[in-house]
């Protein structure tokens, strides 16, 4: 799945319903305990799209879901740049 269809999945009538099912599930963020702005962070897409367990998923406040991509971003670009230091021999 590329990065507009992932965009096209996440408007979807069956995206919402299951998202909003796991926000009234969850009831807080699963990370701070914050009832406001609640989302859905994929955690995996190995049953994307439309067959995703709740297992795969994490309900975060807007602040953690920012944050969790934030550090997620972070771990890449450490792997990168471990990675071609290796590559480099350096």
């Amino acid at each position: 799945m590329n990065k507009d269809e992932y965009k096209d999945y996440l408007k979807s009538p069956s995206w919402r319903v299951r998202s909003d099912r796991w926000k009234k599930e969850a009831m807080w963020c699963e990370q701070c305990r914050s009832t406001y702005n609640l989302q859905v962070h994929h955690l995996c897409y190995d049953r994307m799209p439309y067959n995703e367990l709740r297992t795969d998923v994490q309900v975060l406040c807007e602040q953690c879901h920012t944050e969790k991509h934030e550090a997620d971003m972070i771990l890449k670009m450490n792997s990168w740049y471990r990675s071609e230091r290796i590559a480099k021999n350096v």
